[in-house]
């Protein structure tokens, strides 16, 4: 099962990812199993027919975290405040220690904005927001994906790949680079950290732009060249304003940029 996602069987990353399946109801078993296995609840996400039963599935499993079932009744939504209010909240209305806050605050952007959730969205039911619910939600076309410890005022767009393209690269390698370089670097760096919502599509919104334009930085990850990639670099360029350039690669022990 580790091989099968591109990890080793000791890997930590491979612990937990055994470990929220498991917690999400997709799976049965943890790494130290002898078995990891699909529920019922599994298979009818695996082999939902159709895309709509498949999301409905989803959100249902995002329920299934009571975490995220609290948080998301309690905001009505998907829309959280600044780290600050949001830290004083989850202290008080949820007992949560506060050296988990922004863990949780970044898994709870990420699972909501690939569900596609926003405003509007009740735990009584797995429809989801109206669409001009979502259009009047910034978070539609992007998402943050990190906060400064304390409020700087700064904002860093992130710009790259939605999917790989190159076969030497394991599927979900650009959502790590996010996740684990460029989320938590400029985080430190005292930005809040910006990007497209990933959810396949390849167009290239307004908002998208003008977030890009108005940033105090962008960074533009180049592995692979994408179109959409230069020409949203050629964009920030034009204005004359601060770009920060990567390359990601794997190596044997690691995923690092240079």
């Amino acid at each position: 099962m580790a091989a099968a996602v591109g990890l080793s069987s000791k890997n930590p990353d491979f612990f937990y990812l055994a470990a929220a399946s498991r917690d999400f109801g997709f799976t049965e078993g943890s790494r130290d199993s002898d078995q990891i296995a699909l529920t019922e609840f599994g298979r009818d996400v695996v082999c939902a027919p159709n895309k709509q039963q498949e999301e409905a599935k989803l959100r249902e499993a995002l329920l299934k975290i009571d975490i995220f079932r609290s948080v998301l009744d309690y905001y009505k939504g998907a829309n959280l405040p600044e780290m600050q209010y949001l830290g004083n909240t989850l202290v008080r209305e949820f007992k949560l220690d506060p050296s988990l806050h922004e863990e949780f605050s970044r898994l709870f952007r990420e699972n909501t904005a690939f569900l596609k959730i926003g405003s509007g969205f009740g735990s009584e039911s797995s429809e989801p927001p109206t669409p001009s619910a979502r259009s009047k939600d910034v978070s539609s076309s992007t998402v943050v994906l990190a906060e400064p410890r304390k409020e700087t005022g700064l904002k860093c767009f992130a710009i790259m790949p939605f999917r790989e393209r190159a076969t030497v690269r394991p599927k979900g390698f650009f959502d790590e680079v996010l996740r684990a370089l460029i989320a938590p670097s400029g985080r430190d760096a005292g930005f809040e950290v910006i990007t497209a919502n990933r959810d396949g599509s390849d167009v290239i919104q307004a908002t998208i732009v003008n977030q890009l334009l108005d940033a105090d930085l962008v960074i533009a990850d180049l592995t692979e060249n994408n179109p959409n990639v230069l020409f949203e670099l050629g964009l920030r360029i034009a204005e004359d304003k601060p770009v920060a350039l990567i390359r990601a690669k794997r190596d044997a022990r690691n995923l690092r940029c240079r």
